[in-house]
């Protein structure tokens, strides 16, 4: 647990390093996964999302992440992981829902497997930036993932930092890393 709140407090800095340097919105995907006595680290820095104001405290969200998108620097288990994701049938992974203050209800799909997501969300204001983090785990096993030699649970970090302003937030895109 330690070692994830680590990672987080690093991306967050990083973000927000960026934030002050404005440069354009980012985000940060992770995941963190257990292959035999290893750990391996995936990050993924696309996303396609949509954010509609519903009241003054609360969003309807909706991301997709493109499974193709997450890299570990180790082949042969990226490899597995999309094979077991079987992304080119399911190419995105989803969540969609509702953000009331710190708190996002709603869904997340992988692997054609739609399951409840329920979680806190962080958020700080820094300059004309909102950035935005959530963790939570995912057991590969309910959305029918196994991947051979890998613990069933993923744990997922997002980090995104995007424009602070209302109008800002009725609004949607595609973020992706800078080449």
């Amino acid at each position: 647990m330690k070692r994830i709140q680590i990672a987080f407090v690093s991306a967050a800095v990083l973000l927000a390093s960026a934030a002050r340097a404005e440069s354009p919105d980012q985000v940060l995907i992770t995941y963190d996964a257990t292959v035999g006595s290893r750990h391996i680290s995936g990050v993924s820095h696309e996303l396609e999302w949509s954010a509609t104001a519903l009241g003054p405290d609360c969003v309807k969200v909706q991301l997709r992440i493109p499974v193709e998108s997450f890299d570990s620097g180790h082949p042969e288990f990226d490899a597995l992981l999309r094979s077991a994701a079987e992304s080119e049938r399911h190419p995105f992974i989803e969540i969609e829902g509702t953000a009331r203050g710190k708190n996002f209800e709603g869904t997340v799909s992988v692997r054609g497997v739609t399951r409840p997501l329920r979680l806190s969300l962080g958020y700080v204001h820094l300059d004309d930036r909102l950035v935005i983090n959530a963790a939570f785990p995912l057991e590969l096993a309910a959305f029918g993932i196994a991947i051979p030699g890998a613990a069933s649970r993923l744990t997922i970090d997002f980090v995104g930092r995007f424009p602070d302003e209302p109008r800002a937030v009725i609004s949607g895109g595609t973020l992706s890393a800078a080449p």
